[in-house]
């Protein structure tokens, strides 16, 4: 339990907080995920930047890549 706290919170905490303020995301949104994770895939990256994202100046992606990563490496196994 202990270390899945871990890995979802170490790399959204950057985004999460931009100095003192609390920076909140989009919420959980499936299309999004869909959306990261067919990057994923196709591009065997993660999606860092996203021109949608606010556009049109584009912001990074804030969700963290352990859900993501972890739902292709389940998909991949499986076919």
């Amino acid at each position: 339990m202990s270390f899945y706290v871990f890995i979802s919170n170490f790399f959204a905490w950057d985004q999460a907080w931009v100095g003192l303020a609390f920076n909140t995301s989009g919420g959980s949104d499936p299309y999004y995920n869909y959306r990261v994770i067919e990057y994923i895939l196709t591009y065997h990256h993660q999606l860092l930047f996203d021109p949608s994202l606010n556009y049109p100046i584009g912001a990074n992606n804030p969700r963290p890549p352990f859900f993501h990563w972890f739902t292709v490496l389940i998909a991949v196994l499986i076919s």
